[in-house]
């Protein structure tokens, strides 16, 4: 993740951005030495306790890059990449003068935890530099439908991404780099749906 982010702005402008770091799972695999730490009675690592927090990534940047902006660490299931924009347009919206770097990454998960998850199996990272204006692609964005709590003993319908192999963040990057004027994506209930070209255009 912190690679992605150096690599989408030079890095003079990354200390002057606010930032949405948003993963699914965070660091957990790096929890799984500490349970067993737990397990055993065994003392535990403060260092290695201090990388799995969900928000280690936004602060690592924040120290690196000597960044004092607004960010946030968040998480939201299979929506984490939709919910992420959606926060770093919030952002973009209460000031439209400071762009927002958006980070979305996660690593396959542990075998301890993978076979509770139902999504593709990979380790990814993207970061979006959004703003109000610029050379970038111009985007519409809105979200359709709510979330419903299941009843008990339905399974919840997150996402088409396994289905499709990869997450939902690789398929926005596929989208930008296609032809296709909307890209819809789907989870628990809702549809993200993203168009190119400004309102009205």
């Amino acid at each position: 993740m912190l690679a992605a982010a150096y690599g989408c702005a030079p890095a003079a402008d990354l200390s002057a951005v606010r930032t949405v770091f948003a993963s699914r799972h965070g660091s957990i695999n790096e929890s799984v030495p500490l349970f067993h730490n737990i397990a055993h009675g065994e003392r535990m690592s403060p260092s290695r306790f201090t990388h799995t927090v969900h928000n280690a990534q936004s602060g690592l940047f924040s120290i690196a890059a000597g960044n004092r902006m607004a960010s946030s660490a968040m998480s939201a299931r299979a929506e984490t990449f939709a919910c992420g924009f959606l926060e770093a347009a919030t952002h973009l919206h209460r000031d439209p003068s400071v762009p927002v770097l958006l980070v979305v990454g996660d690593v396959a998960l542990s075998d301890t935890f993978a076979p509770l998850i139902q999504e593709p199996d990979a380790a990814y990272a993207v970061a979006l530099l959004l703003a109000a204006a610029g050379e970038g692609t111009p985007l519409q964005f809105d979200v359709e439908g709510s979330a419903e709590m299941p009843a008990p003993g339905v399974p919840v319908a997150e996402s088409d991404a396994t289905a499709r192999g990869w997450p939902d963040a690789a398929e926005m990057v596929r989208w930008l780099h296609g032809r296709e004027r909307e890209l819809v994506l789907r989870g628990n209930g809702r549809r993200w749906r993203w168009q190119r070209g400004r309102p009205g255009a």
